[in-house]
């Protein structure tokens, strides 16, 4: 009998070591997964406010991106977008204005150097990194050609 609940506990051991190893592997291969999938609904700032005064203030004619709101959708691999501008008219004042953007095809590669981050480079060869956090419900946007920081969310 005494070698029975030695085994048993040997048993029970082992199987709860092996569950928790499971358990810890699974999270952390999840954790590490940078999958890109589905569609975010991302806000991003462009603005340049020290270019777009300078232009205003020495009258010439200029466009200046202010802000954009975007859908991406990682299994098409496009993106749609709203661009709001300031627009420069010398010699008159500044307006916004807005331009639509419906379906720009995107690709996207690993970041040379730092893991998890992707590059992903629209058809117009703008480019901006985005970095999967949250189990890949949120991301992080940062632009490579044109200055930008935002935050997409999984919808």
């Amino acid at each position: 009998m005494k070698n029975l609940n030695i085994k048993f506990f040997i048993t029970l051991t082992l199987s709860f070591l092996l569950a928790i190893f499971l358990i810890i592997f699974s999270l952390r291969a999840k954790a590490q997964s940078t999958t890109l999938s589905g569609s975010c609904g991302a806000v991003f700032g462009l603005s340049n406010p020290t270019q777009a005064l300078w232009e205003y203030s020495n009258k010439s004619v200029d466009k200046e991106g202010l802000n954009a709101m975007a859908i991406i959708n990682f299994d098409t691999k496009t993106i749609s977008y709203e661009l709001v501008e300031f627009i420069v008219a010398a010699p008159s004042d500044g307006r916004n204005s807005s331009s639509t953007i419906n379906n720009m095809s995107f690709t996207v590669t690993n970041h040379p150097t730092i893991a998890n981050i992707k590059k992903i480079t629209l058809a117009n060869a703008e480019s901006f990194n985005i970095l999967p956090i949250n189990s890949s419900n949120t991301y992080l946007i940062q632009g490579i050609t044109f200055a930008s920081t935002g935050v997409c969310s999984k919808i």
